[in-house]
């Protein structure tokens, strides 16, 4: 028969149909289930949709793999073994497959497509969807969290990017070292690198070079006074005035003391 490939074909996919909505309702409850769980924890919400696609991606390809001409043999006595030996048997012609085509032809109009689809089950996951989307969003103003996830996250990092920062500062090139005791003419050690260079502190303008320090030249220092200078006695100079002009002096010296 030309339509017997067409009644296979709409048998398999009304079961399909209902095994994709089921794995929809189920995939929609571990959403909404995950969704609440990460809301306590302060977690993004996208992340519930892992879990969610996961069962869906693992429930769809088992159920997928079913043979469901087989389900529908199960369900009705007086097609088993019928609808696998006619669709094996597909493309042989003669008079017994047509003849097995024709009685599955009229007997298939006895299967129910409501038979494959469990109302019970499937009311139950609806009730159960349409109550964690309540609770979601009665629950969504108080912002219950049970332990901050991602703001221990957030700390983890900054601490971390805190040490790094701290690791990447270059160090100085020579680090200083403490002189205690006696600050002008001693020795002290600078580190430069892995090198050791010997500094002084200059008493004359009180920086430090890094030059070869040496000890100080021996010099003969000359007297202050030369040999040639002699006193012989000491005494007063009297300046000599003429007589006539003492007066005159005198009264100079008076006005200038006024």
């Amino acid at each position: 028969m030309k339509n017997f490939r067409q009644i296979l074909e709409e048998v398999s996919s009304t079961l399909l149909v209902f095994m994709l909505f089921d794995t929809i309702l189920t995939a929609a409850i571990v959403f909404l289930i995950s969704y609440l769980v990460l809301s306590f924890f302060n977690i993004y919400g996208y992340w519930s949709l892992i879990p969610a696609i996961g069962i869906f991606l693992f429930e769809g390809l088992k159920r997928m793999r079913k043979n469901r001409l087989k389900i529908v043999e199960d369900s009705y006595d007086f097609l088993r073994e019928k609808l696998r030996t006619a669709k094996d048997y597909l493309a042989v012609k003669n008079p017994f497959v047509e003849d097995l085509q024709e009685e599955i032809s009229s007997d298939i109009k006895k299967v129910r497509s409501g038979t494959f689809f469990n109302e019970k089950k499937t009311n139950i996951k609806i009730a159960a969807i349409i109550c964690l989307c309540i609770f979601i969003v009665v629950l969504a103003p108080y912002h219950f969290v049970l332990f901050d996830f991602n703001k221990a996250v957030s700390d983890v990092l900054k601490e971390r990017n805190k040490t790094i920062d701290q690791a990447s500062i270059i160090k100085p090139e020579y680090e200083r070292m403490l002189i205690e005791d006696e600050w002008y003419g001693d020795f002290s050690l600078g580190q430069l690198g892995e090198e050791e260079i010997p500094i002084q502190l200059i008493e004359s303008n009180y920086k430090l070079t890094s030059d070869i320090v040496q000890d100080p030249e021996k010099k003969d220092f000359d007297d202050i006074y030369p040999e040639g200078v002699t006193v012989s006695r000491a005494g007063s100079y009297k300046a000599r005035i003429e007589k006539e002009n003492q007066d005159i002096v005198k009264n100079y010296f008076k006005e200038i003391a006024k």
